[in-house]
């Protein structure tokens, strides 16, 4: 609240939880907070004039102890966003105007690792990043970048490269503004895991996360489903895709192939909706190829 972080210890077992402040009283509001997942001892604060701090103890001292870690910045930036690592409690990232930077010591030495127009982003307008997301599911670190102008992603295979910072667009809006980014992880399944970005006024959006040919396999799952498998003759089929993994290209088939028509889009479209003008057994089958970005 304010110049105050305040943490509970009974939030899920009493009706009245109580709060402590954990924080000396900052002289600037607080911005934002977030905790290492992979060390959930550790806690970042952001003020709103952009100064960092860091607590190894937020969650378990009763007054835990806290470092500024604004004069180890990088000189002359402005801290937009950061993201702790899910893999590597040392880890953390921050995002400046246009350039994405690492530490491996918990904020007090940084190394820059990307930058915007860097790799091959097919964009020169950019905009100011508002958040970070880091994908921790494959071999290496991936970290996604919300702007008020779009979504983009550092890929970590490139740590070390000038391989840059990427487009992530496909039929996102044009110049939407990007308030937040969260990833829900699949326990079984990397290709069921998603990117969700929120946006200001212009809905919530989904993508598969980015299929970085590092991670190994990157085979796809065609998928399609239908909401009934029986229609009378002159009644619409509406059929859809559920493809598990990143995907640039599908194509459906229908056999027989006289006897239908398509009412909505065509072989090549996201969803269809087929017609029949007469009786049968008709089979469909999808493919489809995939992409890395």
């Amino acid at each position: 609240g304010y110049v105050n972080i305040w943490r509970s210890d009974s939030v899920k077992n009493s009706a009245t939880p109580k709060f402590t402040r954990i924080s000396p009283g900052f002289t600037g509001n607080v911005r934002a907070i977030k905790n290492s997942a992979a060390n959930n001892k550790i806690l970042y604060v952001v003020r709103g004039d952009g100064k960092l701090y860091r607590s190894d103890n937020a969650a378990t001292a009763v007054t835990p102890n806290w470092v500024d870690l604004s004069p180890y910045l990088p000189v002359g930036i402005t801290l937009r966003a950061f993201e702790p690592s899910y893999k590597d409690s040392n880890v953390v990232y921050i995002m400046s105007n246009n350039t994405l930077y690492k530490s491996t010591n918990k904020g007090l030495n940084w190394t820059s690792i990307g930058s915007f127009g860097n790799g091959s982003p097919g964009s020169t307008n950019f905009g100011i990043p508002t958040a970070l997301r880091a994908d921790s599911s494959g071999k290496y670190e991936d970290i996604s970048i919300g702007t008020d102008s779009g979504v983009y992603v550092y890929l970590g295979s490139s740590a070390g490269t000038s391989n840059g910072i990427w487009d992530f667009m496909e039929d996102f809006p044009i110049w939407a503004d990007v308030t937040d980014l969260e990833i829900s992880h699949s326990k079984t399944n990397r290709k069921e895991s998603y990117l969700y970005a929120s946006t200001y006024g212009r809905g919530v959006w989904r993508s598969h996360l980015h299929n970085n040919s590092q991670l190994g396999s990157t085979a796809l799952t065609p998928d399609v489903y239908a909401f009934d498998s029986i229609f009378t003759v002159g009644a619409t089929a509406n059929i859809y895709q559920a493809i598990q993994g990143p995907w640039n290209g599908i194509k459906w088939k229908v056999t027989p192939y006289d006897g239908y028509s398509y009412d909505n889009g065509d072989r090549v479209s996201k969803t269809v909706s087929l017609t029949f003008s007469k009786p049968g057994i008709f089979s469909g089958t999808l493919s489809t190829t995939g992409c890395v970005s």
